[in-house]
């Protein structure tokens, strides 16, 4: 068995989840402009999150409501 860190360092972000994934509707012919990885994706999601604001927003809605 091979340690985890060796079996993470073979893993392709781009094969799993980006152009070279079978979820690239690309890969089949469909005229696209590519996929990105998971990884690029999600920081494009997160770069203009207010996490502070969000945090504040959710704390108010319940979320911080535990046992006090």
């Amino acid at each position: 068995m091979r340690p985890l860190h060796d079996a993470a360092s073979m893993l392709n972000l781009d094969q799993l989840t980006g152009t070279g994934s079978r979820l690239n509707p690309q890969k089949y012919g469909a005229v696209s402009s590519g996929r990105q990885d998971t990884l690029t994706r999600t920081q494009c999601r997160m770069t203009d999150l207010d996490v502070p604001t969000v945090k504040r927003q959710s704390e108010l809605e319940g979320w911080g409501m535990g046992p006090q």
